[in-house]
């Protein structure tokens, strides 16, 4: 599909995030400071929630802060909307937030659709998700000049992501420049707390064991409402693509929405995880 527009303008600043430059600067500042001083590493994934940020963003923070940040990052996230191609890639262009414009890396983007199967060019399916665009600040915030890929998921067989992961992988391979692969998913929802736990950390140590196939195939036998499964599987299945044996990952953080509200009885899981 031909990209409908080049320009995507922001559509949940105001109610996910402020809408106003400073007060968003100001609190990703407080989320980059309150997650600590840990020294930066050169990491090739990442995964962080997309919530409110008043529910998720320190989580977010802990994540994005700890990494640094390359010239283009590949943004994988989940299709809450059902709109458009089942792999979507904003391949031209920009997106804006209040913090200013970020560019899509085009050139990376025609590659991936011609490369990577079932990767469609598709910017109208983005127009209404938030869960690529409330990473933007975050990567704004710590690197100005950032260049974007986002790529927007439906459902996929394992072995469709496998394939993706492995084509995915030789383009990565191919470049002169380190890219970063920031996956974006929530875990559990609406369950209680100690119920969004018990069904969240097994998948959490299967991500970070980097066993992918074993990790898609729990969160769907089980049932498991983590929305960025499909994203997250196709991170998993590029970086050991990247590697002779399984990505080994970090969990830095796993808290829920709950501990920001008080209320445990429904709650959302949200984890932080990164892939030196």
């Amino acid at each position: 599909m031909a990209p409908a527009f080049n320009r995507r303008l922001p559509v949940v600043a105001g109610q996910f995030y402020p809408a106003e430059r400073q007060e968003l600067e100001r609190q990703v500042e407080g989320f980059y400071h309150g997650a600590g001083t840990r020294e930066k590493i050169k990491a090739r994934g990442v995964m962080a929630p997309h919530a409110g940020y008043i529910f998720s963003g320190a989580t977010a923070a802990k994540a994005i802060g700890v990494v640094e940040i390359p010239e283009t990052v590949i943004l994988l996230g989940p299709n809450h909307q059902g709109r458009g191609a089942r792999a979507a890639v904003y391949d031209t262009g920009s997106w804006e937030t209040p913090m200013g414009e970020v560019r899509v890396n085009a050139t990376l983007g025609a590659q991936l659709c011609n490369a990577v199967s079932g990767f469609t060019s598709d910017c109208d399916a983005h127009r209404y998700e938030h869960s690529l665009e409330v990473m933007l600040p975050f990567l704004q915030y710590q690197r100005p000049d950032v260049k974007i890929v986002p790529v927007m998921l439906r459902e996929h067989s394992f072995a469709a992501l496998e394939q993706m992961g492995q084509e995915l992988a030789e383009v990565l391979h191919s470049m002169h420049e380190d890219v970063l692969i920031l996956t974006s998913s929530d875990m559990s929802h609406y369950l209680p707390a100690s119920t969004a736990q018990k069904q969240d950390m097994p998948v959490l140590e299967l991500m970070a064991q980097g066993k992918a196939q074993e990790m898609y195939t729990h969160v769907l036998e089980h049932q498991i409402s983590m929305c960025g499964i499909f994203p997250a599987t196709l991170m998993l299945t590029t970086l050991n693509a990247l590697s002779e044996k399984p990505c080994q990952g970090e969990l830095l953080e796993y808290t829920h929405s709950g501990a920001v509200s008080g209320d445990n009885a429904a709650v959302v899981g949200y984890a932080a995880a990164i892939f030196p």
